[in-house]
């Protein structure tokens, strides 16, 4: 009588993934008597918590009334054992197993970083979340202390000395381990995570990987209060003559600002392109802003390999008026100087041309007593009509009588 019947052993409430269960079934009749001869047929059947079929297990018959039967399963969490006879369930059946997972087995186990730009590329300044996935050899979740780990991240500065970043080490709602750190330098940063007493989690699991999982750090936006420009353009001018000068974008960390971002190569040579506005203009007399200059922006950053190009821009303009040219740069929106810088446009060289002679003295005039006074004024201009503002040229100028 099935609900007379009774199983016993250590398998019918606990166990371990990967380890052999033996489940004894003792028959008996509906008066509650100990049958002694077998030839009742038993089935047994696994679960999982979702109603799947784990295994369906075969039932010894031991001829005496007892009858045993075995199951292994890799699965771990609840399972459902079923035992019947007939099709009826026997006394406590079906049974509720929970299957624990085996030690930590490091390499099933892994680690991942989530990163805010894109797969291993993180942005200075924001939290970096990496996750500490510890299975057993099955593949179960393990759950693991906080206590349990060792975790540093560290990244090499350009003299090869590690600075190790304070980090801190949480269990979410599901027992899952995670490491938080806030990265403000950029660079490479490996991300090691150990299990006391076992050893290094790689990256990858399955032993592809022995390294600690490495992280690119990459500059935040660019920010205008450590944002630079020099360069000689920015003192003078001169008429003509081809003027430069240098800016160069900073986060608010003081990373020189990476054009490229997203681990991807892309020219930028357009500063419409980067978070960079450049406003010259000829200064009007009264202080204003006039016309506004041509300039030629174009990208000098450098690419080596897997290296990145910074936001370091070259800027030449050239002017052909001899005036006061007024320079203010907008970073991401917020002017870089707080006040436009003036830059004084000297006139280019004499040229013979372009230069003015005046006075009476190219008039006609009479003799007085035998002689003749005019004054001749020469007034030095460039090859665009620009008054010089220095001496130092030399004028021959030569009188002579007509036809003599």
């Amino acid at each position: 009588y099935a609900q007379a019947c009774v199983a016993s052993g250590k398998g019918l409430s606990a166990s371990t993934a990967g380890r052999r269960e033996k489940i004894k079934i003792t028959a008996m009749s509906e008066s509650g008597h100990v049958m002694t001869q077998g030839g009742d047929r038993f089935e047994a059947l696994l679960f999982t918590e979702d109603g799947d079929v784990i295994s369906d297990i075969h039932v010894d018959d031991l001829m005496d009334g007892t009858y045993e039967c075995a199951y292994t399963t890799s699965k771990s969490g609840v399972c459902n054992l079923w035992v019947r006879l007939g099709g009826a369930h026997i006394h406590g059946s079906p049974f509720g197993v929970l299957v624990a997972p085996q030690e930590p087995c490091l390499l099933a186990s892994t680690v991942s970083s989530v990163c805010s730009l894109a797969h291993l590329y993180h942005e200075a300044g924001q939290p970096l979340t990496t996750w500490v996935y510890v299975r057993d050899k099955y593949g179960n979740f393990c759950r693991i202390q906080s206590t349990e780990l060792d975790v540093s991240v560290g990244r090499c500065d350009e003299n090869g000395a590690v600075l190790q970043l304070e980090c801190s080490v949480a269990l979410d709602q599901f027992g899952c381990p995670f490491v938080t750190c806030l990265p403000t330098l950029a660079g490479t940063y490996n991300v090691s995570v150990s299990i006391k007493g076992k050893g290094k989690i790689r990256e990858k699991g399955g032993g592809e990987s022995e390294d600690a999982l490495e992280i690119v750090v990459m500059s935040a936006k660019a920010h205008a209060s450590q944002c630079k420009a020099y360069g000689a353009g920015m003192e003078k001018a001169i008429v003509g003559a081809l003027s430069e000068f240098h800016v160069s974008l900073f986060d608010k960390f003081g990373n020189a600002a990476e054009i490229l971002r997203h681990g991807y190569n892309q020219e930028f040579i357009e500063p419409t392109q980067v978070p960079l506005h450049i406003s010259l203009h000829h200064m009007m007399p009264g202080g204003g802003r006039g016309v506004a200059v041509d300039l030629t922006t174009v990208s000098c950053g450098i690419f080596y390999g897997s290296a990145y190009k910074k936001s370091c821009f070259s800027v030449g303009y050239t002017v052909f008026s001899a005036t006061t040219l007024l320079l203010q740069l907008t970073v991401a929106g917020k002017d870089l100087f707080t006040a436009p810088i003036r830059i004084p446009v000297g006139a280019g060289d004499t040229n013979a041309l372009y230069s003015v002679v005046s006075g009476d003295g190219i008039e006609g005039g009479s003799l007085r007593n035998g002689t003749i006074s005019k004054t001749v004024t020469l007034e030095a201009r460039d090859e665009y009509d620009n008054k010089r503002g220095v001496g130092g040229d030399v004028f021959e100028v030569s009188l002579a009588l007509e036809g003599g």
